[in-house]
């Protein structure tokens, strides 16, 4: 059997479902990675280290791929003099770049899970001021609400699942219990009225353990990132899910502007 080649961004959809179902593909997809070179190296080096909590493994990027709900996050930290952002999953700084472009006074973290990614980040971040880049794949060593906003953008998904059609399950890529684990990480360093943004995410807020203590403030399309439920499988196409939420001011109380979809 000839051996199978990893799928480009050309390859058509059933071509690529096709090529994951033959014996040996992961190890000749690893294999052609690592010879290969640049950003698929280091996509094969992080998957042969096998890091806890990988959600997104590829690092593509951009420096204003968001500009709706950076706009929605400054509307809603408007007045807020020298607000602290986190960027989680930041790649190789392009987010944490845009951010202080919109934030110039901002005290920014950027952390990623891939220690290549943060070392680019810090070559390209060199010197700017009030930014603090480090690698982590969790906010477990973040302090308990210290963020007016938290990104997660194109973070809790897999690049693998968005096939025609989509993978019926997700969790031989990716599992929602550790979402709602690490969102709720991620809520817990937020500080009441702060902001939390995630998108292109396949899972939903909505289905999380921490759902109650945010209101949704902006909805964008899902675009052909696929969704899954709780348990790990496909849910119905939704063309809105929301993006950005606010955190209530009492943990213990419900929002005070319900979500515009329960679900999301």
């Amino acid at each position: 059997m000839p051996r199978p080649s990893a799928p480009t961004k050309t390859s058509p959809p059933w071509l690529q479902a096709f090529l994951r179902r033959l014996p040996g593909y992961r190890l000749a997809q690893t294999g052609w990675h690592l010879i290969r070179g640049g950003d698929r190296r280091d996509v094969a080096l992080l998957r042969l280290r096998r890091p806890d909590n990988l959600f997104q493994p590829f690092c593509t990027s951009g420096e204003d791929r968001y500009p709706q709900i950076f706009q929605a996050a400054a509307v809603a930290l408007a007045g807020q003099p020298a607000p602290r952002l986190l960027s989680f999953g930041c790649a190789k700084g392009a987010e944490v770049a845009a951010l202080h472009r919109r934030f110039p006074d901002a005290w920014i973290k950027g952390i990623d899970i891939n220690p290549r990614n943060i070392a680019a980040a810090r070559r390209r971040l060199d010197g700017t001021p009030r930014i603090e880049l480090a690698v982590a794949n969790s906010a477990e060593a973040e302090p308990e609400a210290t963020y007016d906003a938290v990104f997660a953008l194109a973070v809790f998904r897999h690049g693998e699942l968005g096939g025609d059609p989509p993978a019926a399950r997700c969790d031989h890529l990716i599992r929602f219990d550790a979402f709602d684990r690490t969102v709720a990480g991620l809520a817990r360093c937020i500080k009441p009225g702060g902001i939390l943004a995630i998108a292109h995410a396949n899972f939903l807020l909505g289905d999380t353990a921490i759902a109650s203590q945010f209101s949704q403030i902006l909805a964008v399309p899902t675009g052909p990132t696929p969704l899954y439920d709780r348990h790990d499988h496909l849910c119905p196409p939704r063309p809105m899910v929301g993006a950005v939420w606010r955190k209530s001011i009492s943990a213990d109380a419900p929002p005070a502007v319900p979500a515009a979809d329960p679900g999301t």
